[in-house]
């Protein structure tokens, strides 16, 4: 009896996994099957400001004319099928395929028709084929923060709309019922991605990232990445691009990382600003040489030089002051998850000092041999000018500041406020008149995994800020330039353009000190 009701039980649920919804995924348009009432997409939107703190509905609902079949009215499944298809560039078979099942009442064909297309089928009159009207998920502004918002679509687990990535993903419950208002300011976001598109074209780069941040309260200003997409037509897009590589991808961030050698021995005491050491210009260790990038040999100089030069061979000095272990266990302080409120965030790697060669801790010195996220990359690079607080990074208005530790000391933070500000006077690249910019180059050679040693393509990066105290915080990062340029004729001129534009848009002040 117990097995006659279990295979009674088995055969039901099967009846309604097979009777149940279908999906299919062909050609990049997904099709799935529902039941006609079942229109009760609404969410809550989400939005930009701007500096007056006007909104900005970045993803809204949006009526849209879809195109869809009714199998069981459909009289010639085959050529239904192939006329539908060659006007919708569909699957033929699959189509056909879904057409056979007469216990079907709704199958989507086109979510988002061209009105081509609409006038095409319209124009038809199939037995079957209609067209109405749907509730949809709609993106004004298309392109623009598309991996940080994110989409809503329809996948083969689901047979109702769901956030899949960005914002829509992480804040997919709350959307359910309210709106999400953003740190983003939209003037800021739309310069951002201007700037990047121009950089990556202008030196033929393979993408980019560039992040804005209030370094003392975490707040995500603008994040943009190249290449992007656009949200409206997902189903047309590469998979590959809905990621989000300022929380989802590690990279070795190259010479902004001698920024925290230098905060690293300063908070342990392990050096002043004073101290003085002899480079000779290289240094070998395991069998391995190390160089500086202009292959200088700088003798007798002070620490504060090996920023304002950005020596490599200097950081290596710092690190064997620092010592090994708490070298390592320190710059794994300023780098882990920060807990931002984008979906997919993954950890730092510093896997290399688990060999414990003295040639790793050397090329950490000066970022290589390391991966971090651009947002633990810029978060650290606040928690250096703000005073010593590593903050959680944040883009939903609704959440307050929060330090996740202190890390150092406000005076170890000013000193190197101080030592930033002077490499950019030094390089003279990035200097505005009257303003006070700090900041950091690197540029890092890129590793070839499959030869398990390093490529000759490089990424550049800057990690630099605005005034004093300092109110913004910019990362700029270039994914392989074209003949691989150094970050100061690429990444630099960028940052000093978008910092006239931070200037002009805030109303800052000239510093007093810096005119």
């Amino acid at each position: 009896m117990k097995r006659t009701v279990l295979v009674g039980i088995l055969f039901t649920l099967f009846l309604i996994i097979l009777t149940g919804y279908l999906y299919q995924i062909q050609t990049g348009r997904i099709i799935y099957a529902k039941n006609n009432n079942d229109n009760n997409f609404s969410l809550g939107e989400i939005y930009f400001h701007d500096i007056d703190n006007n909104t900005f509905p970045v993803a809204l609902n949006k009526e849209f004319e879809i195109i869809y079949a009714n199998p069981s009215k459909i009289k010639n499944k085959k050529e239904t099928a192939k006329k539908v298809s060659s006007i919708l560039k569909l699957d033929e078979k699959k189509v056909y395929k879904e057409f056979l099942n007469d216990k079907s009442l709704y199958f989507l064909l086109s979510e988002r028709p061209s009105q081509e297309e609409l006038k095409k089928i319209k124009k038809l009159k199939l037995a079957g084929i209609f067209t109405k009207k749907e509730l949809f998920r709609y993106y004004p502004y298309e392109n623009l923060a598309s991996q940080t918002i994110g989409f809503v679509g329809f996948t083969k687990k689901k047979n109702h709309p769901v956030g899949l990535y960005g914002l829509e993903k992480f804040y997919s419950h709350e959307l359910k019922s309210k709106d999400i208002f953003t740190t983003i300011d939209i003037n800021l976001q739309t310069e951002i991605e201007q700037i990047l598109e121009d950089n990556i074209k202008k030196f033929k780069a393979k993408g980019g990232t560039i992040i804005i941040q209030n370094p003392q309260t975490g707040e995500i200003l603008a994040l943009a990445n190249k290449p992007d997409f656009n949200p409206n037509e997902y189903f047309k897009e590469n998979i590959s691009l809905f990621s989000n590589p300022a929380v989802e991808a590690r990279y070795e961030p190259g010479s902004v990382m001698k920024s925290f050698t230098m905060a690293i021995g300063l908070q342990l005491k392990k050096f002043n600003q004073n101290t003085t050491f002899v480079d000779k210009g290289k240094i070998t260790l395991n069998g391995r040489t190390i160089t500086n990038w202009d292959k200088k040999a700088y003798g007798l100089i002070k620490v504060v030089e090996v920023l304002k030069h950005s020596i490599n061979t200097g950081a290596v000095h710092l690190e064997e002051m620092i010592g090994d272990k708490d070298f390592s266990s320190f710059q794994k302080k300023f780098f882990p998850k920060t807990g931002i409120d984008l979906p997919g965030e993954i950890q730092s790697d510093f896997s290399s000092f688990q060999e414990k060669r003295e040639i790793d801790y050397a090329c950490a010195s000066f970022g290589q041999g390391v991966a971090v996220t651009p947002i633990q990359l810029i978060n650290g690079f606040s928690s250096l000018i703000n005073g010593g607080n590593l903050m959680r990074p944040y883009l939903n208005r609704e959440m307050k500041p929060k330090i996740i530790k202190k890390v150092l000391s406000p005076r170890v933070s000013k000193i190197i406020r101080e030592m930033l500000v002077e490499t950019v006077r030094g390089a003279k690249v990035a200097v505005i008149k009257g303003f006070r910019i700090g900041g950091k180059t690197g540029t890092a050679l890129v590793p070839d995994l499959k030869k398990k040693t390093y490529s000759d393509k490089v990424i550049d990066s800057f990690t630099g800020f605005i005034g004093e105290p300092a109110k913004i915080a910019v990362l700029i990062k270039l994914d392989e330039p074209e003949g691989s340029p150094l970050s100061g004729r690429t990444v630099v001129p960028a940052f000093k353009k978008l910092a006239q534009f931070i200037i002009s848009y805030y109303h800052l002040l000239p510093d007093e000190k810096n005119k």
